[in-house]
């Protein structure tokens, strides 16, 4: 435990503890028209005050009231700066790895202005300035709207290579798509159109998402699946087997077959770092993909260590929107991280566009800058959220 003197010498407020914590949601009223378009509007927000007079503040996507109370009871008058051992409580408490790492994020905001520092300088960035952008494209369904377990095999090839060259036109340099097809080959046969339409330098990479089609390939099925995937061109697959540790060795066995990137991320599952260590050292994966929202920025920054020692890389899991915030401060202080995934449903819209109406919550228009395919890092104190008070005020969910 530091003590205040230590504080004080650092610079550091000795009295600075946390005071509350709140979850509430926003909404910028969007328009039926905007809505069914894509664009995002609303917010999960987190917002952390301290006795010091210091606010942080992150933006998610849901989270559970019951748990909500959980983590006020356990975070309420904690130092912020004692953030490891917070982590530790909560994992303790089982209240991590369920989309909560808005907490996480809030308290490094926190840490950040106190500091008078971006965040990736305290974790000892930067690396880089910018960061690539990857566009998951997902398609809606018959319904117009998408579910997560619709495999999209209806969705024709030429829709997909023609929805990835709009990418590829407007400046992005890579995209991912599910391989989910029941016919396995299929996803092969669109690798061949994307191919055609995108050519060489716009990279497109597959996931399959381990159990969540409903049912698992078996070693020979993803054998066969990245062999054709490696000869038309694909940069890698991700997560081909089951979340578990059973996947180690059939990842590691896949990994030295083929040429494209073996990658996974274990569905976020796991928070204790030595049982993602023995993936790495089992060599399971080119590139670990841990989820922000989900594993927090402390333990992917651990991640992003792990990588480092490994020669291998650590590429985050999908941000949408203001959420980005935490996201951008990690892959500034990673020193693997060279590209960022953002998630979109398939509605021929950029991400500019979909997180055009976010910027009405804050002061700061330009806080997600893209740029010939690369987001810039945001350079302001914590994570660069200049929120507007009043605006957020304004637009909360009564």
């Amino acid at each position: 435990m530091v003590n205040e003197l230590e504080k004080v010498q650092s610079g550091r407020k000795p009295d600075i503890v946390v005071k509350d914590i709140e979850y509430f949601n926003v909404s910028t009223g969007l328009s039926p028209e905007e809505s069914k378009a894509g664009k995002i509007g609303g917010y999960a927000v987190c917002k952390i005050t301290t006795d010091s007079g210091i606010t942080g503040y992150s933006f998610g996507f849901g989270y559970n009231q019951k748990q909500v109370q959980l983590v006020k009871e356990l975070l309420v008058g904690k130092d912020p700066f004692e953030l490891d051992s917070i982590y530790q409580l909560f994992s303790k408490n089982q209240i991590v790895n369920n989309r909560l790492g808005g907490w996480e994020h809030a308290l490094w905001d926190v840490i950040g202005k106190a500091c008078g520092l971006p965040v990736h300088k305290l974790l000892g960035g930067p690396y880089r300035d910018k960061v690539k952008l990857y566009i998951t494209v997902c398609w809606p369904s018959e319904d117009g709207i998408f579910h997560y377990y619709d495999d999209q095999s209806r969705i024709p090839f030429e829709k997909k290579a023609e929805d990835l060259f709009f990418l590829k036109k407007h400046g992005y340099l890579a995209a991912k798509i599910r391989c989910w097809c029941k016919n396995i080959m299929d996803d092969v046969e669109a690798l061949k159109h994307i191919k055609r339409a995108v050519g060489n330098d716009f990279l497109v990479l597959y996931d399959r998402t381990s159990e969540y089609p409903g049912w698992v390939w078996t070693y020979e099925q993803a054998l066969q699946v990245a062999r054709g995937f490696e000869e038309n061109g694909a940069y890698w697959l991700e997560d081909p087997f089951e979340s578990d540790e059973t996947c180690m060795a059939k990842s590691a066995r896949l990994r030295e077959a083929v040429g494209l990137l073996i990658t996974g991320n274990l569905n976020c599952k796991v928070d204790d770092i030595s049982i993602i260590a023995k993936y790495f050292a089992e060599q399971a994966f080119d590139v670990y993909n841990p989820w922000p929202d989900y594993n927090g920025i402390l333990f992917c920054h651990k991640i992003g260590m792990l990588a480092q020692a490994f020669n291998t890389q650590m590429i985050p899991h999908a941000g949408h929107g203001l959420d980005l915030a935490g996201y951008l401060q990690l892959d500034a202080a990673s020193p693997t991280t060279d590209w960022q995934e953002y998630f979109i449903i398939g509605r021929n819209m950029l991400p500019q566009e979909e997180w055009e109406p976010s910027m009405n919550l804050l002061h700061n228009k330009d806080f997600l800058n893209v740029e010939n395919g690369q987001l810039s890092i945001p350079q302001g104190p914590g994570l660069g959220l200049d929120v507007d008070e009043d605006a957020l005020e304004h637009y909360r969910i009564k």
